[in-house]
């Protein structure tokens, strides 16, 4: 409540002239004094409401963003994708090159060994035909009768020697009739070459003549994918033998696939 102002001397002499004076002047002082306060506090109703108010708006929430993703947000993500998928496509593709180009090149190993030895037990069956031949001829006192004579400046394409012919020692041999060895075992033998196909590339075949007398058999196989073939001689009854097989295969580039074999064979027994 206001404190309301003393009353002055004038106040009390026209108080005491008039006596409903002083009653009508308090009256007017104490309507403008509720006037006042009323005014005074719809001012501070005001005042909060406006306040009210501006907190109620700054503390509203905005609405969220529906939700998903822009166009270059799908583009970068599809980029980022595609790139992935290369990087792990590439890997795949090589590792499986590698395994196909290791696989290509165990299999020309395998087929490489394989081929060898059985060139080296047919060549290590010769022994010279001295039933059949039993003049001194020198084709026939060899065992290994190409490639002569030894030792050789260059390979040749093919080793053709003499062996007993298969199974003929399975039994007795009958003895020779006539010649040097009349009365001694004469088992059969046979002349054997062992040379690249003249019509399959990459074969190398096993060809068979019975002797003294007889025709060549059809070329048995005993190798494929064989490059190259090649007999050295080093001494008559010593032979250095290479072949190179090369698996084919889409992996490989050049001779990538490919795998030489040497190793020297000796023949006939004797020096």
């Amino acid at each position: 409540m206001p404190v309301l102002p003393a009353p002055n001397e004038a106040t009390v002499a026209d108080t005491k002239a008039d006596p409903h004076a002083g009653r009508n002047r308090h009256a007017s002082s104490k309507s403008n004094t509720e006037a006042f306060a009323h005014a005074e506090a719809v001012a501070h109703t005001s005042a909060f409401a406006d306040a009210r108010r501006h907190l109620r708006m700054s503390t509203v929430r905005r609405p969220k963003r529906s939700s998903g993703f822009t166009l270059v947000e799908l583009l970068v993500a599809i980029a980022v994708l595609g790139l992935i998928l290369t990087f792990i496509g590439l890997e795949f593709v090589s590792v499986v090159d590698n395994t196909l180009h290791t696989r290509a090149s165990v299999d020309a190993e395998a087929q490489a060994r394989i081929v060898m030895a059985k060139v080296s037990g047919q060549m290590r069956g010769a022994y010279f035909d001295e039933t059949d031949y039993p003049t001194a001829a020198p084709a026939q006192q060899l065992a290994v009768v190409s490639p002569i004579p030894v030792p050789s400046a260059s390979p040749t394409g093919l080793v053709v020697f003499y062996r007993v012919s298969k199974g003929g020692l399975a039994t007795i041999p009958v003895t020779c009739a006539t010649g040097a060895n009349q009365g001694a075992p004469c088992p059969p033998f046979e002349l054997v070459t062992i040379q690249m196909s003249t019509t399959n590339p990459g074969e190398l075949d096993e060809i068979v003549t019975a002797q003294p007398a007889g025709s060549p058999s059809s070329p048995t196989p005993i190798g494929q994918n064989v490059t190259n073939f090649g007999v050295t001689g080093i001494s008559k009854n010593e032979f250095d033998v290479t072949l190179t097989v090369t698996q084919p295969s889409s992996r490989c580039v050049s001779d990538a696939c490919s795998f030489t074999l040497n190793n020297v064979i000796y023949v006939g027994g004797q020096e």
